[in-house]
């Protein structure tokens, strides 16, 4: 009997294995084994790198898989992995994502900078507003609700000083940033996304999908050609 192809799947911050649930609707079933990495709260001053070393090696992620599914900060967790030889895979499916911490917008590092400095009293009601308002930002989205209810599920410490540990974070070369030998790389990219500079995504790698006029999460409205490179494996 073929084995089936292994898929991981990466969520963005503030997300879960919720949001890849329109992709995988589009998937013909027992055709692939997916696992799913869940994000645990970091340690104070946690790095990136030591955050993503220590999810795959407590939840037994670290080896190969035939493919890769990241988003947004998903995508960040997955280099390094694959940077610091983990994780190994014959193709990447990158959904918005950034190659360092400084591809994001002028907006985004002066946001996550602020949103840390939040009192930890406070955190959890903000984040449920967020979350109750979020559909409304959203309303041209079909999985807006979805969203906001991942939202409300993420944790507090993750949800608002996360955004300054991607800020931080760097490649050990940044010569090699937005380069991947050897793996075959599907990139979607929104180039009006206003978290991640489109122009300095360029610079390091051309996406193979830009997603004109598009948002952060205008992926979503790609899921059909997603799910064919995620066929292709």
């Amino acid at each position: 009997m073929k084995k089936k192809p292994t898929v991981l799947f990466l969520p963005g911050l503030g997300a879960n294995q919720s949001m890849y649930e329109p992709l995988e609707k589009r998937m013909t079933p027992d055709t692939y084994s997916p696992r799913y990495i869940h994000y645990h709260r970091p340690e104070k001053k946690e790095s990136l790198d030591d955050y993503a070393r220590r999810m795959f090696f407590d939840q037994k992620l670290t080896g190969a898989f035939d493919c890769v599914v990241a988003c947004s900060m998903g995508s960040m967790i997955c280099q390094s992995a694959l940077e610091h030889g983990y994780l190994k895979t014959k193709r990447l499916i990158l959904l918005s994502p950034g190659f360092t911490g400084d591809n994001l917008t002028a907006f985004s590092k002066i946001t996550a900078e602020l949103i840390r400095w939040t009192p930890g009293f406070l955190r959890a009601s903000i984040r449920d507003f967020l979350a109750f308002i979020y559909p409304y930002f959203r309303h041209n989205t079909s999985t807006n609700r979805l969203f906001a209810a991942m939202v409300k599920q993420c944790d507090t410490r993750l949800f608002f000083e996360g955004p300054a540990m991607i800020r931080r974070w760097r490649r050990n070369s940044d010569s090699e940033a937005g380069k991947f030998y050897g793996i075959q790389c599907f990139q979607f990219q929104g180039t009006s996304d206003p978290l991640i500079s489109y122009r300095k995504i360029c610079a390091m790698r051309v996406p193979e999908r830009p997603i004109y006029r598009g948002n952060h999460i205008s992926f979503i409205d790609a899921w059909d050609e997603i799910a064919e490179a995620l066929r292709l494996v």
